[in-house]
């Protein structure tokens, strides 16, 4: 379940014409959710992207950091209910083929 936009969920990761010149790109295509109910993939937060899975674990949602590849706390300090709550924002991977008329998922 997704949240409508308010001043405290409305946020977007940063504008990213490309990935290191890969023709891809990142799209944010929700406002933000709660880390429970964000579906499985890249999500961002806090200006770092990381990965749901789909599965679940004692500490709630399966979430690593892209970037370091660590389990996803979100600075909540080990508390499960306030990382089951933190707003996060499902994001895709697009690519910019022109070929695909568009950008498509990847």
């Amino acid at each position: 379940m997704t949240t409508e936009p308010t001043s405290e969920n409305k946020c977007a990761p940063p504008d990213s014409p490309a990935l290191g010149g890969s023709g891809h790109r990142v799209e944010q295509r929700w406002w933000a959710t709660t880390l429970e109910q964000c579906p499985p993939g890249l999500f961002y937060y806090n200006g770092d992207f990381g990965f749901k899975t789909e599965y679940q674990d004692q500490n709630g949602p399966e979430a690593y950091c892209v970037g370091s590849g660590e389990y996803f706390w979100g600075g909540t300090n080990g508390d499960k209910e306030a990382r089951r709550k933190l707003l996060v924002i499902p994001s895709l991977i697009v690519s910019n083929d022109e070929s695909s008329h568009g950008a498509s998922k990847i």
